[in-house]
């Protein structure tokens, strides 16, 4: 019997997170992060991104979801502001004409489908997964490595600790504002604006790998889905991840403050848009 769209994306969200199929590949999946790991120093990536430690210490910095939240109106205010940018911006850009300061991408099939987007963004800093760059790096571009531990309870995950050292490796987190967020910290970022960040999908995976369905919910701002419309959030792993960065910026003086109109991300403090930028 043919498979409905629907049933074949839970079909490859349960082979994805299925302990016993990701504990059979699990030294295959290993020994493909060392590879990755080799081929990252090899070229020399780790030194390029070291020059950018702490390069803007004190500095406030705003990082941009694609989150059905964010507007146009909310993109043309930060003009001249320190922006990340991420993953399927590139519509609000042409529609703004927005140039942001950091763009990041790490889902491998992503960087590749949309390989030709990332090249011709304007962007000064595009930081990339380094198991999807190509051979020879185009300028400004900085491979990024992420020391994934590889876990065999993928959905269950929880985050404990974040990385202070990201030339030598991200930690792993499943959302690339994470990411985004470990970079700022290490850029010497104090003050961190979270804006656009819903932390809210139609089709979500609990800590059990359960298939949650809210038909109702919208994927991301108006053309900033997927090419297929299918992303699957683990909820349950990425709230481990924003409370992790939580409580290490407590504990260093770091305000992480979330902008967002909306959405289900309570992990840190809110505030309002209009306030801090009027």
């Amino acid at each position: 019997m043919k498979m409905n769209k629907d049933s074949r994306m839970d079909l490859i969200l349960r082979l994805r997170s299925s302990r016993t199929i990701r504990r059979i590949f699990h030294p295959f999946l290993k020994l493909r992060v060392e590879i990755f790991r080799r081929r990252y120093f090899a070229g020399g990536a780790a030194k390029k991104l070291q020059k950018l430690k702490g390069a803007y210490q004190g500095q406030r910095c705003f990082i941009i979801g694609n989150g059905p939240s964010l507007t146009e109106y909310d993109v043309r205010k930060l003009e001249g502001e320190y922006t990340f940018t991420m993953n399927r911006i590139f519509p609000m850009i042409a529609r703004t004409g927005f140039s942001p300061s950091f763009y990041v991408a790490v889902d491998e099939d992503f960087i590749r489908r949309e390989q030709e987007q990332i090249r011709r963004l304007d962007c000064p800093f595009k930081f990339i997964n380094s198991s999807a760059c190509p051979r020879s790096i185009p300028k400004g571009v900085y491979p990024i490595f992420i020391a994934s531990d590889v876990p065999v309870d993928k959905a269950g995950y929880v985050k404990k600790t974040i990385s202070t050292r990201v030339e030598q490796g991200f930690s792993l987190s499943y959302s690339v504002s994470c990411y985004c967020i470990e970079l700022a910290l290490y850029m010497g970022f104090t003050t961190i604006y979270l804006l656009g960040i819903d932390h809210n999908f139609p089709k979500m995976a609990d800590s059990r790998g359960r298939t949650i369905r809210n038909p109702e919910v919208k994927e991301h701002y108006e053309g900033g889905s997927y090419e297929d419309g299918s992303v699957i959030f683990y909820r349950d792993a990425v709230t481990s991840c924003y409370e992790a960065y939580a409580k290490y910026a407590a504990e260093h003086g770091i305000s992480i403050v979330n902008l967002t109109r909306g959405g289900k991300l309570e992990v840190f403090p809110r505030e309002d848009f209009e306030r801090i930028v009027p």
